[in-house]
């Protein structure tokens, strides 16, 4: 989610007439978006648990894509974006949650920095996938691909993960 617009900002700019403004503002809507659901999404995190949670931020990251692959003006891809950032806020954070009740303290920074350096690889590999996905369906092809995969990964999180280990309070 994060960089997945970058592959696809040509067709973008081609289609809808985005400036270069109007392409960083696609960036910043999602991360603004996403600062501002921190502390809510914490919150939501520990009231319901992760295996609630984070399939139901999912879905809404999921309607972001779609939205945005249905948007037909620079506007309502700004929104999509921060749509999706809504739903991305708790993603990396659910795993934090779920490393310091699963492992040990002691072992918490290293998972937590092997959960944080598996998302920037993923941010960092997300771009050429994506604009081949584009080059073969087309942009809003690609957002439709982003839509299914995430709804089908939400559904499998919700189907095999589980808050606590046994006896965890």
């Amino acid at each position: 989610f994060r960089n997945a617009h970058v592959g696809v900002a040509p067709d973008i700019t081609r289609e809808l007439g985005a400036s270069a403004g109007s392409l960083a503002a696609l960036t910043s809507a999602m991360f603004i978006a996403s600062a501002a659901s921190q502390i809510p999404g914490g919150i939501l995190l520990d009231r319901f648990g992760t295996r609630v949670m984070l399939p139901i931020m999912l879905v809404l990251s999921g309607i972001g894509a779609g939205l945005f692959g249905a948007a037909d003006s620079v506007g309502e891809l700004v929104f999509a974006r921060a749509f999706m950032g809504v739903g991305g806020a708790v993603l990396v954070m659910a795993g934090i949650v779920a490393c310091a009740r699963w492992f040990d303290a002691r072992q918490f920074s290293t998972i937590a920095g092997g959960i944080m350096a598996t998302s920037q690889l993923g941010n960092l590999s997300a771009t050429v996938p994506m604009a081949l996905v584009a080059a073969w369906f087309g942009w809003r092809g690609a957002y439709a691909a982003v839509v299914a995969f995430t709804f089908v990964l939400a559904a499998v999180v919700y189907v095999f993960m589980r808050d606590a280990p046994p006896g965890h309070d």
